[in-house]
């Protein structure tokens, strides 16, 4: 099998550290699974014949062809719902811009099973989803079904205020003068619509 690996990493014409980071496993470990002095675990394997569609079979014992046939209709279907909660998953922590492992942290998990879920490998639980929306700060619908924005914010009356994270997004491009002449324009006009006054201002900084 560790033949198989190298036979895989070169068809898919990646480095081994290119090939170690999709799976969450360092440059020396793929080397020396390659060379024959390690072997993958199970769930490294799983991973990896998600990732990239690989034969399981043929990885394990060489038979078959190395990427698997399309599923049936039905089982797509069946299996893109869980898939797209897994790619939402990718698509938050890289609007956050964290790395597996800060994410990781922040919802209370390992990088090796963020690494599982981004892969489609495992799911999330329902406790996981709802931990990730309150601490995170998103819409759970979008998490769920994809479904409205990503993110949610309260105001002062507890209201839920969905943020737009393509806006977010736009304001992430802005450099310091750009973003202190909006923030100019904002202040502005809550003061005015008596929405903010200065000595929220002040406790705003102090927090």
């Amino acid at each position: 099998m560790n033949e198989r690996i190298k036979i895989l990493r070169k068809e898919l014409k990646m480095s081994q550290d290119a090939f170690a980071k999709k799976l969450g496993l360092t440059k020396n470990y793929i080397s020396l699974v390659e060379s024959g002095n390690r072997n993958l675990s199970r769930q490294s394997i799983k991973v990896l014949c998600s990732i990239f569609n690989i034969s399981e079979e043929w990885l394990r014992n060489g038979n078959g062809t190395m990427f698997k046939l399309e599923k049936s209709a039905t089982n797509s279907k069946n299996q893109s719902i869980n898939t797209s909660v897994n790619e939402r998953i990718r698509e938050l922590r890289k609007a956050l811009k964290l790395t597996q492992l800060e994410f990781a942290i922040k919802i209370g998990l390992s990088r090796n099973f963020i690494v599982q879920i981004e892969a489609g490998v495992k799911n999330l639980s329902n406790r996981t989803i709802l931990d990730i929306c309150r601490i995170l700060n998103v819409n759970e619908e979008w998490l769920r079904n994809g479904n409205g924005v990503m993110f949610l914010l309260e105001d002062n009356n507890n209201s839920n205020i969905c943020i737009d994270s393509t806006f977010l997004k736009l304001l992430s491009m802005l450099d310091d003068e750009q973003l202190n002449y909006i923030k100019g324009i904002v202040l502005g006009t809550l003061i005015a619509d008596n929405k903010v006054t200065l000595e929220d201002l002040c406790n705003f900084k102090q927090r």
